[in-house]
């Protein structure tokens, strides 16, 4: 395959330039293959022809030698357009759309008598006529030599014949915090499915933070069902609060136990004392003496902003002395409401990107990782999964701005959730959400319910990290280290503690690695994270006959002691049996 690079070089007439890395021999001519047309050819140094395509609807032009049959076409359409900005192209491979900027389009063929380090420029010139590109200069020129400078193809990594155990198919849970109303039309709902999301906390159904009674207006329940029918239709359950019970009647109560929609009960968000115990509790025990199948569902906040010397704070501030003393407040008080609220899982939240204003550079909040081990040290203690979350609104809080979401900041934050852990990735926020603290936030919808970027590129990340449920659903996390800048109250690697299965690890570049070991059964696995937000790391490993590696797609391939190199937030994983 040779290659195209197409250039947008003026506004009023497209001016393009092909650039065909290969090469061509100095007899080579530019033929008109099309019947019908008058045969036109150019020869070196330069001849013009004109080509009329007010008649025709494409001309084609082919690379010959003397006497030899064609090697290469090139195809030009004739496409309206009025923007005088935008013109399709076609090669005998593909199609292209000229924009403003660069492209690089594959072709097939060589040129006849060609030398390996040669190139050939051909010019286009492009001029709009009554709204529509009805006329095409084409000219032929210069041939020089240039040196052959294309790096030498990458070996493919070699398949491997063992398997990852977990052939289920089964993902991931991922809960959609603050999802669209209930009575959402059906293509809501197919749009959060097809974004991968198994759990929604529908904002209808939460009437948590005011009286709203939507769901059972007029006292009927049948809204209320309809929204967890609609829900179950698509493969999605709803977390409701146990308020409803104070407008279900007992026939109705038992029709929610028995409803496929259903996941569970939201009993509250980041309580900050342990004074709050007592009533949460309450609240779960309300809810289970309507049902005592489905789970109570509590979340809290991460180790952040908060004060050493209160005495109920469960999140130390971190200082620019020495180590901070442990057991901290933070452990303390997750500890202690482990101990004391009866929850099947441990769930929290810390949105680690921000952007600093002096800098206009992304930066980590400095205590995420430190909740991340804090709170995997204890849903492994009581032996209850971890939950967490990755932002997907931007907004502005308590100091910080926290920016819309690229694909490297949600890498960062679902893989090191995963890498500790993890077993369901919540988003905040699904829905549209006004404002805050009276600033504006953007999510990924807006107010009218139109799909934003953000949406898009939460998709693509929950396609990307779902087919890896076979390594990261049911795994155990080990333990979990960073290499380069530890992260504060963190874990530096010690690389003497790595599986005899690892000959050497070498980590360069950017600010290092968050590694964690996980085994799930016969399966043992290495993941390295990228822990910095801006510069890609590289990764080279060595390793006995034995070790493998677990591609994007879950298939494994032999691993190798090529160097990889990890963008922001990316993941490499390790796998032997």
């Amino acid at each position: 395959m040779k290659k195209l690079k197409l250039f947008f070089l003026t506004s009023s007439t497209i001016l393009l330039t092909l650039l065909m890395l290969g090469a061509c021999a100095s007899e080579a001519k530019l033929t008109d293959e099309i019947g019908g047309i008058p045969k036109i050819t150019l020869k070196i140094p330069a001849d013009n022809a004109v080509i009329d395509l007010s008649a025709t609807d494409k001309v084609s032009f082919a690379w010959t030698d003397d006497n030899a049959a064609p090697a290469y076409v090139l195809e030009m359409s004739k496409v309206g357009s009025t923007s005088g900005t935008s013109r399709k192209y076609n090669t005998t491979v593909t199609a292209l759309d000229i924009v403003s900027g660069e492209m690089d389009v594959e072709i097939a063929g060589t040129l006849g008598g060609a030398k390996k380090g040669e190139e050939a420029q051909i010019q286009w010139s492009v001029s709009p006529t009554a709204g529509t590109y009805t006329k095409a200069e084409v000219r032929k020129f210069g041939v020089k030599r240039i040196p052959d400078d294309t790096p030498p193809p990458v070996d493919p990594e070699q398949p491997s014949t063992d398997q990852l155990s977990d052939n289920s198919g089964q993902q991931i849970p991922i809960f959609a915090w603050y999802g669209f109303n209930t009575n959402a039309p059906e293509e809501r709902w197919a749009d959060m499915k097809a974004a991968g999301f198994t759990i929604s906390q529908a904002k209808d159904m939460l009437l948590l933070y005011n009286d709203r009674q939507d769901v059972f207006a007029g006292g009927s329940s049948a809204v209320f069902f309809s929204g967890l029918d609609a829900a179950a239709a698509h493969g999605i359950q709803l977390v409701v609060t146990p308020r409803v019970f104070d407008f279900l009647s007992p026939a109705d109560v038992n029709k929610l136990k028995a409803h496929p929609g259903l996941w569970g009960y939201h009993i509250a968000d980041e309580p900050r004392t342990v004074a709050e115990f007592a009533e949460i509790n309450s609240t779960i025990n309300k809810a289970k003496s309507f049902d005592n199948t489905h789970p109570c569902y509590v979340n809290l906040a991460g180790c952040l902003h908060c004060d050493d010397a209160t005495p109920n704070s469960w999140a130390p501030t971190l200082s620019a002395g020495p180590a901070f003393p442990e057991p901290s407040p933070c452990i303390g008080f997750v500890k202690s409401f482990v101990d004391a609220v009866p929850v099947p899982m441990l769930s929290f939240d810390v949105y680690p990107i921000w952007v600093n204003t002096n800098t206009n550079q992304r930066e980590l909040q400095k205590r995420w990782y430190y909740t991340l081990d804090v709170m995997s040290a204890e849903s492994k203690r009581k032996n209850i999964p971890l939950w967490a979350f990755a932002l997907t609104t931007a907004h502005f809080n308590s100091g910080y701005p926290y920016p819309i979401p690229t694909k490297n900041d949600l890498r960062l934050q679902v893989y090191s959730n995963l890498a500790y852990g993890a077993q369901l990735i919540a988003y905040f926020t699904y829905e549209y959400t006004p404002q805050y603290n009276g600033t504006p936030w953007e999510g990924p919808f807006t107010e009218s319910g139109t799909k934003t970027s953000t949406y898009y590129t939460m998709k693509g990340m929950n396609e990307e990290f779902i087919p890896l449920s076979a390594v990261f659903l049911n795994a155990e996390m080990i333990w979990a280290a960073h290499t380069g800048e530890i992260p504060a109250g963190c874990t530096e690697l010690d690389r003497s503690k790595l599986p005899s299965v690892f000959q050497s690890l070498d980590i360069t570049g950017g600010k290092g690695a968050l590694v964690s070991l996980m085994k799930k059964g016969n399966d043992n696995f290495l993941v390295i994270v990228n822990h910095d937000i801006n510069e890609d790391i590289s990764v080279q490993v060595s390793g006995t006959a034995a070790l493998r590696r677990v591609k994007k797609d879950a298939s494994v391939v032999i691993a190798d002691n090529r160097v990889h190199t990890v963008t922001p937030g990316d993941v490499l994983i390790y796998f032997w049996k």
